[in-house]
C-alpha cells in the first residue's frame, strides 16, 4: 500500500523528524539506530508506548511515523488517528508493522492514508528503505 501526492511540512533547514514506536523497547532502539545512520539531516525518537509517543508530538509532530499495530493502551492505527488530530497530523507519513493479515485492517490503514503496512518480522532494511523513497520525495517537493 502506497500514498503518493504527499504534502509535506519540511524545509532544508530543520532534519527530518522521525518518531519509531514499538512496546518492545528493543525492537524501537535497533530501528531507530538503523534510521538514524540514514542521513544526518533526520533526528529519530523512539517510544516504547502510543502514549509516551504522544508526548513526544508535544514538541513538534514528527514527519514520519512507524509504529507497531499491537500495543497497550492503544493500537497504531488509533495512534495514528490521533495524530492527524494535530495541527500538522495530515502531512505525517505512517508506517505500520503487524503480525495481523486480517483484510479489515488493510482498509482502515488505507483509509487513515497509512503509506505502508508491513508484515512481521519486520527487518529494518525494509523501514530504511521505505523511508529512504519518503525522504527522497520530500527533497523532489523542495526543488
Amino acid at each position: 500500500m502506497q500514498n503518493s501526492g504527499m504534502n509535506f511540512n519540511y524545509s532544508a533547514s530543520s532534519p527530518v523528524k522521525i518518531l519509531v514506536v514499538d512496546d518492545y523497547p528493543n525492537a524501537a532502539a535497533l530501528l531507530a539506530r538503523s534510521l538514524a545512520r540514514l542521513d544526518s539531516s533526520v533526528e529519530v525518537v523512539s517510544a516504547t508506548s502510543a502514549l509516551q509517543a504522544l508526548k513526544c508530538v508535544e514538541d513538534g509532530a514528527p514527519h514520519i511515523l512507524i509504529t507497531d499495530m499491537d500495543m497497550p493502551e492503544m493500537t497504531g492505527l488509533e495512534l495514528i488517528e490521533k495524530l492527524q488530530e494535530h495541527p500538522a497530523g495530515s502531512r505525517i507519513v505512517s508506517v505500520l508493522f503487524t503480525a495481523s493479515h486480517a483484510p479489515e485492517l488493510e482498509t482502515r490503514a488505507r483509509h487513515l492514508n497509512v503509506r505502508e503496512v508491513l508484515h512481521k518480522p519486520v527487518h529494518p532494511e525494509k523501514v530504511c528503505q521505505i523511508v529512504n523513497q519518503v525522504l527522497e520525495e520530500m527533497d523532489r517537493e523542495l526543488t
